[in-house]
């Protein structure tokens, strides 16, 4: 009974559609903090999705999510929507990625009421690494994987591996004379 009146209550109230086989880990989380946030905005989540503990979807302002078939979401991750955000089917998301489809809008006075707003469109078969931003202008080609840590924006061929430079920069701390302190 529980079940029904939910799902009566995401179609009609929140504007959510779920496909089968949706699960989200944490229910006590869940239960006291949604993980879907709707406000003028539309959701649709595909079958066999999954969605961990601490994540965060919210489609506000006319926004649109479309989530495909077999999706994963690992844990403490955001996709906020004001535009257009599409996840195809077979898609792995990392723990703590980040989906921001606007920017606030940015003028000679500083922060501006708005936003910039564009799609981000994440084709079938993608592989997304922990930690990876992904900002608003961003498609991402068929069957990519984007590593860790990446934060992306633009065009991503199909079928392409996509890294960040990491390059460990180790520079040592001097004294006001100019030396390395190492003080004891």
């Amino acid at each position: 009974m529980y079940s029904k009146i939910k799902g009566l209550l995401n179609k009609l109230i929140l504007k959510i559609k779920f496909g089968s086989n949706v699960s989200f880990s944490g229910i006590p989380y869940f239960i006291v903090r949604t993980p879907i946030y709707v406000k003028s905005g539309k959701v649709m989540i595909g079958k066999n999705f999954s969605m961990k503990q601490h994540s965060y979807i919210a489609a506000v302002n006319g926004g649109k999510i479309k989530i495909g078939d077999n999706v994963a979401i690992n844990r403490n991750c955001i996709l906020v929507c004001h535009d257009t955000i599409l996840i195809g089917d077979n898609c792995a998301i990392g723990p703590n990625t980040s989906f921001y489809d606007h920017d606030h809008k940015y003028g000679d006075n500083g922060i501006e009421n708005g936003f910039k707003k564009s799609p981000i469109i994440i084709e079938n078969n993608c592989w997304i690494g922990a930690g990876v931003t992904i900002l608003r202008g961003t498609r991402i080609g068929e069957g990519s994987v984007i590593g860790a840590g990446t934060v992306l924006h633009g065009n991503i061929p199909p079928h392409s591996l996509v890294t960040a430079n990491r390059e460990l920069n180790i520079v040592p701390i001097t004294s006001k004379k100019g030396r390395i302190t190492d003080e004891k």
